[in-house]
């Protein structure tokens, strides 16, 4: 049996049936101002809650999702530090084995 297997052929006609139908609907202004708005309370109500959970998590002392992001971004600047004196120290011991070679 050559071609593609069963389930690829019947996702493949569910999608050639579904696109037309799905591209209008995200195109229609009706739908995009609706997806904008319920964005818009999504961000509303995390921003409604982010502060009253980060105070619980500090009084429970435990860190907070913005405690949590700021100690990734140290640890990534650290790692470049790192990286950096790595490459400076083979640099300079090449550099110090270069003249004996």
């Amino acid at each position: 049996m050559s071609g593609p297997p069963g389930w690829q052929r019947a996702v493949l006609a569910v999608q050639v049936r579904a696109n037309p139908v799905l591209r209008r609907a995200v195109d229609h202004p009706d739908i995009a101002a609706g997806i904008a708005l319920a964005q818009s309370l999504r961000n509303d109500a995390l921003r409604a809650t982010e502060a009253p959970s980060r105070r619980l998590l500090h009084l429970l002392n435990l860190p907070a999702g913005s405690d949590v992001n700021r100690l990734l971004v140290q640890i990534a600047a650290l790692e470049r530090e790192v990286r950096e004196l790595r490459k400076r120290v083979e640099d300079t011991h090449e550099e110090i084995e270069e003249p004996y070679t």
